[in-house]
Parts: structure tokens; C-alpha cells; sequence
């Protein structure tokens, strides 16, 4: 499991202890984690409306990056103990909007996919609070993505819950993703936090380690073809 970190693209740091549940519990369920740095495009830079090229480049550079560390551990993997054939990508905020958009490249055969050996995906996408910045309207698929597992709050105005457009490009969430997973019959997993905003890009990596761990095993161990949209309301 690729773990990348969140931090609006500004800053962040790839062990940060609020992850260190998450990272404990896929250890011990015998996943082996990779949390990964990759270059903050955004940082020391202001954003101005409707200007999304800094942002753009921003995720492209992350994304490429997950892509050099992904042919790494597919060279080296059998020294790290790796099974290539089952890699997966998860992220939180900005690392959730990298994994979106890196499946979302190689669905798609984008330049940047090449990157990967020829026919490479992705298992499964964990994907907490995340996007995906498309120039075409809401993203479609070429190929059949990842089953994916979208975990967002409805309240969210950070990394928006459902879209921010501006003509044809903008910032798809998780809702307008799944959405499209819906009407493609793509397998995935939606949960939506009621009421929650853009501080749930952390909590379900302590809170929800039982639906993570069911969602690994049933999506991606077994492969099941499903299609679930389901709504959860936190107790303050």
C-alpha cells in the first residue's frame, strides 16, 4: 500500500504521528505500507482564481512522482517483499486527490502513465477526501479504473464534496467521481461523512480502520464487483 500524505500540495510530512494508526493496522493485517514523499508544487506559491495551471502542475509533479516510486518497488520487489501484481494507492487531501488522478491517468493512457510498464495498474484506490482536476468535465474512463473507495464529507470546501468547474475544467470530487463509477458499473465503495468538512481527510484513518480493512479484503482480495453508496453522521 502506497500511503501518500496530505497538505494542499504546501507542506506536509510522510510519517506525521496522525497517520501511524492507519499505517499500524495495515502492517499488521500483513500490508506492507510505503508512505512516500513527493514535491510540493504549491509551496511558497499564491493561488489566484480561475489561474489553475500552478495547481495543475502541482498534481501532475506528485503523480509523477508516485509513479517513480511505483517502478522502484516493482524493481526492487523482491527484496522489500513486495507482490507487484498487487499494489495499491491511498491518500489523504492533496495525496487522495495524487491517487485519484494517477488511476484516472492510467484509465486513461495519459502521457504521464507511461511512465509504468506496459499494462501496470493499481489494485484498489483508497482515497480520503480527494478529486480530480480534469480539463474534459466530469472524468470518464477509457479503461476500467480501480475499485476504489471514496470516504468524503459533504461539508467539505477545501477539496470540494462534489465539484468546483469553471467551463469544462475543474476540481471533480469524490460524489461527481462516483457518480460516474455508477453509470460506468465500476466497483467502489462510497462513504459519505453527513455534516463533516475537510477535517475527515484524516479521521477514517483511525475511526473507519474496520470498513478500510473490509474494503481490502472484499474489493481487492476478492475481487468482488460491487457498487455502494453509504452515509455516516459522526457523534461529537
Amino acid at each position: 500500500m502506497f500511503f501518500i500524505f496530505g497538505g494542499s500540495f504546501k507542506r506536509g510530512n510522510r510519517d506525521a504521528p496522525v497517520y501511524n494508526d492507519y499505517f499500524y493496522t495495515l502492517a499488521s493485517s500483513g500490508i506492507t505500507v510505503i508512505s512516500i514523499d513527493y514535491r510540493l508544487g504549491l509551496a511558497g506559491k499564491k493561488i489566484r482564481l480561475f489561474n489553475t495551471k500552478p495547481a495543475d502542475e502541482a498534481i501532475n509533479m506528485a503523480v509523477e512522482d508516485l509513479f517513480s516510486a511505483t517502478n522502484y518497488v516493482i524493481e526492487h520487489a523482491g527484496v522489500l517483499g513486495v507482490d507487484p501484481g498487487c499494489i495499491m494507492i491511498s491518500g489523504s487531501s492533496a495525496g487522495a486527490v495524487t491517487s485519484l488522478q494517477a488511476d484516472y491517468y492510467i484509465s486513461n493512457k495519459m502521457p504521464l502513465s507511461r511512465m509504468l510498464p506496459e499494462g501496470f495498474t493499481y489494485k484498489g484506490v483508497l482515497a480520503f477526501a480527494g478529486a480530480i482536476f480534469s480539463h474534459k468535465g466530469t472524468p470518464d474512463y477509457q479503461d476500467i479504473p480501480a475499485p476504489t473507495l471514496f470516504m468524503h464529507g459533504n461539508k467539505d470546501r477545501i477539496v470540494f464534496y462534489n465539484r468546483l468547474r469553471f467551463f469544462r475544467k475543474g476540481l471533480f470530487g469524490s460524489k461527481s467521481i462516483a457518480g460516474r463509477f455508477k453509470k460506468r458499473d465500476y466497483s467502489y465503495f462510497f462513504l459519505t461523512f453527513e455534516g463533516a468538512d475537510h477535517r475527515i481527510a484524516v479521521t477514517p484513518m483511525s475511526r473507519q480502520l474496520d470498513t478500510i480493512l473490509w474494503f481490502i479484503d472484499t474489493y481487492i482480495y476478492n475481487a468482488r464487483q460491487m457498487q455502494i453508496d453509504s452515509f455516516f453522521r459522526e457523534l461529537e
